[in-house]
């Protein structure tokens, strides 16, 4: 969405704001709204804990479902977002530093933690397929005692384990 534009989703609540939202393209909209939509199934899934786990997995996830999705129905060709995701975060820090930061500006970032969350996602996804990250993870978090056992649970090693493997993964990008 562009700038000046606002989104949230809780508890089965969807709210989009931006002053020209109607004028966007109708594939831009969809595609907000199932980013969104996403953050609902999150919340839905976690017991309204998905708030406890990382940024980055947050809407790095949230980001991946959207342009999955969306390119399944002929909104955004998936192939293109994922190199221009992959190009977009070679300039930017390691993953575990969006753990809460690189939000979008009105929370002091710059949408960081949606880049490097979604190449992160798109690894998860290749490594232990796209319900883990979809579904289970999600599902763990609401029982877990922290994001790191939904983490561990839902993919099969600690999170820090996960951050050497993907910096190693993301060098050879």
């Amino acid at each position: 969405m562009e700038a000046g534009s606002f989104a949230f989703a809780g508890a089965g609540t969807i709210w989009i704001y931006a002053p020209s939202y109607a004028a966007q393209p109708i594939t831009a909209r969809r595609l907000a709204v199932l980013h969104e939509y996403f953050h609902t199934v999150q919340a839905y899934l976690s017991k309204q804990r998905s708030g406890r786990a990382p940024l980055w997995i947050i809407e790095g996830s949230a980001k991946y479902v959207e342009e999955r999705i969306g390119a399944d129905r002929g909104y955004s060709n998936f192939n293109n977002r994922r190199e221009d995701q992959i190009l977009r975060s070679k300039t930017l820090g390691p993953l575990a530093s969006y753990e809460t930061d690189g939000g979008v500006p009105s929370r002091g970032g710059h949408g960081e933690a949606y880049t490097v969350g979604f190449v992160a996602s798109d690894y998860l996804v290749q490594a232990k397929g796209a319900d883990t990250l979809k579904r289970e993870f999600w599902v763990a978090l609401g029982s877990a005692p922290d994001w790191h056992k939904a983490f561990s649970t839902a993919f099969g090693y600690s999170p820090e384990d996960f951050y050497a493997a993907f910096e190693s993964y993301r060098s050879t990008l």
